[in-house]
């Protein structure tokens, strides 16, 4: 029923909001990880860097990760610096390769941090869990959303015992909600795979209906 129609009639209206939720495991995990050295002079710290990233990309890829799944994120070179008396004076060079790695068997997320760690990666962050069709769980949480917002409409004029018009003439999608990843670990060598737990991910829809009702 359009807008308007409701007005021409001049209907009696009341407006509801619906919320629907979906706690959701993921499929997906994407994590961080590099090589950082250090040495007095650029060549040898790029040179140093390059030897352990060599390896590491190679026991990537013996796991096996492919190769469409390994993306590099940063490579940069700094100098570093001492203070003497308030003057800086060059003590050397950082040189910084991070890769993104994009996993889509979970069971594989411990052994892949403990590989690079073992192989020379000195620096894992941002792992954060994901999922490869969130549209397909938004979508469900919508239904949910209209569903509550339509049991909302029959409470409220089966209580003041009035008639509720069953097809809303407003609906509004509001603003979704983004699905909240989880993310958390903090490097720690080990011989044995690392205890990585990917959680559930929360996933909301929020709807606004509006329905005439008569007596």
């Amino acid at each position: 029923m359009s807008n308007h129609f409701h007005k021409e009639w001049n209907q009696p209206s009341l407006k509801v909001f619906g919320t629907g939720m979906l706690q959701v495991r993921p499929d997906v995990a994407e994590l961080e990880l590099g090589v950082v050295t250090e040495a007095a002079d650029a060549l040898t710290a790029q040179e140093e860097n390059a030897i352990i990233m060599n390896r590491l990309y190679q026991a990537l890829l013996s796991i096996p990760i492919t190769q469409e799944n390994i993306q590099t994120i940063e490579y940069s070179i700094y100098p570093q610096y001492d203070y003497q008396d308030g003057n800086p004076v060059l003590k050397g060079y950082q040189v910084t390769n991070r890769l993104s790695i994009r996993v889509t068997d979970l069971a594989q997320t411990g052994l892949i941090i403990d590989t690079a760690v073992q192989n020379g990666a000195n620096h894992i962050s941002n792992i954060v869990f994901t999922l490869s069709d969130d549209h397909r769980y938004y979508r469900q949480a919508l239904q949910l959303a209209i569903q509550n917002a339509y049991q909302k409409a029959q409470t409220m004029t089966q209580t003041i015992r009035v008639q509720l018009f069953p097809v809303p003439f407003h609906i509004t999608e509001l603003m979704p909600s983004r699905p909240q990843p989880f993310q958390a670990y903090s490097l720690k060598a080990s011989n044995a795979a690392a205890p990585i737990e990917p959680g559930q991910i929360e996933i909301e829809a929020n709807i606004e209906m509006k329905f005439t009702y008569y007596y």
